[in-house]
């Protein structure tokens, strides 16, 4: 599928329990041709048997933790260290 602005994105089109629905499968180039169609078969198998891909995705843990999630985990270097700017340095 193509935006209006040109962004190019693979969409898969399915219809469950007379619903129709679309699924995002990626932006191209980020998600090649043959990753797409992986993508696919496991959707339209998900399909097949009752089950909604897009709530099965919604399912699944988080794989890899986004750049977010690190930075709120990760205490930066010296900060136990640090002190407030309205703070005298100790002696």
């Amino acid at each position: 599928m193509v935006s209006n602005t040109g962004a190019k994105k693979w969409v898969l089109r399915f219809t469950i329990d007379g619903k129709r629905r679309e699924m995002g499968l990626g932006s191209f180039p980020d998600v090649g041709l043959a990753e797409a169609r992986d993508k696919v078969t496991k959707c339209r198998k998900l399909a097949k048997d009752g089950v909604d891909p897009i709530e099965a995705r919604q399912a699944e843990p988080e794989k890899t933790p986004t750049l977010n999630t690190v930075i709120r985990l990760t205490p930066p270097a010296g900060a136990a260290t640090w002190t407030s700017c309205c703070q005298s340095p100790r002696r």
